[in-house]
């Protein structure tokens, strides 16, 4: 089983992603939309307008791992962007991946197992019977907790904003 990266390693991690890419650095991790690859934990700290998913299958060719994640930058400067990330952090870059403004790079085991995670434990705690997966504990995710807590905070935040805007009570 993979070992998820701590909260810290993780906002250090996005950091370091966002100095490569000349973007200004996160004081700590915001809150994020589970399940979905641009508004999930990892592609919200590494901004770049980034997706954040299961890699592609040349993706998990080059990484040589099947389950492998990856961020895809979209931007007119993918190329260049990705090529500075790659070189900090020596991540490796996905060639010819969908055209010249798109760029797959695919992320490090442990900063995949945390949006993995992240995802699980929003599971876990919107829908009562969700199971723990195997060879973990509820204990394991608690880490993740408080992330989790801001997130639906802003989540219910938003609802009520989208609700009065409808004009429904």
């Amino acid at each position: 089983m993979i070992e998820r990266a701590s909260n810290a390693a993780l906002l250090e991690f996005a950091n370091a992603v966002r100095e490569a890419g000349g973007t200004n650095p996160l004081d700590a991790l915001m809150p994020a939309r589970p399940h979905d690859g641009n508004e999930c934990l990892i592609a919200r700290a590494l901004n770049f307008n980034c997706e954040v998913a299961g890699a592609s299958d040349a993706g998990c060719e080059q990484a040589g791992d099947s389950k492998a994640w990856s961020m895809v930058i979209e931007d007119r400067d993918a190329k260049e962007i990705a090529q500075k990330i790659s070189e900090k952090l020596d991540l490796l870059v996905v060639e010819d991946y969908r055209g010249s403004y798109s760029r797959e790079i695919i992320l490090p085991p442990e900063i995949a197992q945390a949006a993995i995670d992240f995802d699980k434990l929003w599971d876990i705690v919107k829908r009562p019977g969700e199971r723990v997966p195997s060879g973990r504990t509820l204990k394991d995710y608690a880490p993740l907790f408080p992330l989790i807590e801001e997130s639906m905070r802003e989540t219910l935040i938003l609802t009520a904003k989208r609700k009065e805007a409808l004009g429904v009570t």
